[in-house]
């Protein structure tokens, strides 16, 4: 026998799209936000940078760490990057809502992590 209570009804399974396709749309104004802090701080503070930032912090002390201050700019590049990357796992994952919401909430964290790393980084040369 079949236990059918185990089954989701079309309802519940209308409510989970409904609660993923929310969270894409919470994703994609974070990370269109986290770009515009992003752009805007540097922005703001290009002509008090100087020509060599520090990027890579997992690279030894010193040298290896500083990259040109127009580099700076892959930081919200990646977050784009990565929001678009999700946006295709979002597509392509129709029926699969639990992937749905974790790619989101990576796209997420992963905009937060990369804005304030930023912020950082410029607050502390500039």
């Amino acid at each position: 026998l079949v236990n059918i209570s185990n089954i989701e009804s079309p309802r519940k399974y209308n409510q989970n799209m409904d609660k993923s396709k929310d969270l894409m749309l919470y994703s994609w104004q974070i990370t269109i936000a986290g770009i515009i802090v992003s752009l805007g701080v540097t922005i703001v503070f290009w002509n008090q940078m100087p020509p060599q930032v520090p990027l890579f912090y997992s690279r030894p002390w010193g040298a290896d760490q500083l990259v040109s201050k127009f580099m700076i700019f892959l930081v919200p590049a990646l977050t784009l990057l990565i929001q678009t990357g999700n946006q295709a796992i979002y597509i392509f994952t129709k029926e699969e809502t639990l992937i749905r919401k974790l790619g989101s909430i990576v796209s997420i964290v992963s905009t937060l992590m990369l804005t304030l790393g930023l912020l950082r980084i410029i607050l502390l040369i500039a």
